[in-house]
């Protein structure tokens, strides 16, 4: 039996996240609001979260990692930057792109944005 056997934790194989037991979470002093909206088991692929982006807020640099990410506008505007390219976005609008390029994001509206993101590969833990 390896080492790590005693302190692994047990997988969770929760598949059902009922609105109740989800957790909202922030990034190092960011306004952004996140919260998973996905189950938790072995070797899951895609990281499916609900975004809160705050009025007159931007990302200053922008970033790129391994994957893909998809966005869907549920409420407000967004101007998303990918590979220098700005794409302003509105309720019902979507992106899908190689997260591989550079990319970031801002509302400059007085209104906060609601997104629903889904991302490759796994980046926030349960």
């Amino acid at each position: 039996m390896p080492i790590t056997y005693f302190f692994e934790e047990p997988a969770n194989e929760n598949y059902f996240l009922p609105e109740k037991e989800r957790k909202r979470f922030q990034i190092g002093g960011s306004h952004v609001v996140y919260v998973r909206l996905g189950g938790d088991f072995p070797d899951r692929a895609l990281e499916p979260i609900h975004i809160t982006l705050p009025p007159q807020q931007q990302q200053e640099v922008a970033f790129n990692h391994p994957g893909e990410e998809f966005y869907f506008i549920l409420e407000g505007k967004v101007v998303t930057v990918v590979d220098g390219k700005e794409h302003e976005m509105s309720k019902g609008d979507t992106i899908h792109f190689p997260s591989t390029l550079d990319h970031t994001w801002y509302n400059h509206s007085d209104e906060p944005a609601q997104i629903l993101c889904v991302l490759t590969p796994v980046i926030f833990k349960a």
